[in-house]
């Protein structure tokens, strides 16, 4: 299963919500088990390139399985990770602030946040991820 287009939304309101509960400006990004953008809010004010890392974190976190992206960190120096990140051209980035979704113990795809620091973009993650509990 992958989530459904009802499920990503409602990620990404939850994540939007506590983003604007901290104060911050930043971009979310929810991705199907494939990789493929399910949702997406930039808030005003978020910068253009936002969109690429809550993007490239997101994918990360769906490619690998669900791991979370603070755990895929320890590979990014590795050769294969550069190695494969430029196959999928760029788009592999592991970073804080991505979490998998899941429904029940199904994996069902991954939000990635940036545009915070990495504790409020985890935080904002984490709302959205709780949305689908």
């Amino acid at each position: 299963m992958t989530i459904t287009a009802a499920e990503a939304t409602r990620a990404a309101e939850a994540a939007l919500a506590k983003s604007v509960e901290l104060g911050t400006t930043v971009s979310i990004s929810v991705v199907d088990t494939g990789g493929e953008l399910s949702s997406f809010v930039r808030q005003d004010g978020s910068a253009p390139v936002n969109f690429d890392i809550s993007f490239g974190q997101a994918y990360t976190v769906a490619k690998f399985g669900g791991l979370r992206g603070g755990s895929i960190a320890k590979f990014a120096d590795y050769n294969w990770f550069r190695g494969a990140s430029a196959m999928r051209g760029g788009c592999l980035l592991a970073a804080e602030g991505a979490l998998p979704l899941r429904r029940g113990e199904e994996l069902v795809g991954a939000i990635g946040v940036s545009g915070a620091t990495e504790a409020d973009d985890l935080a904002i993650a984490e709302a959205g991820a709780a949305a689908l509990a």
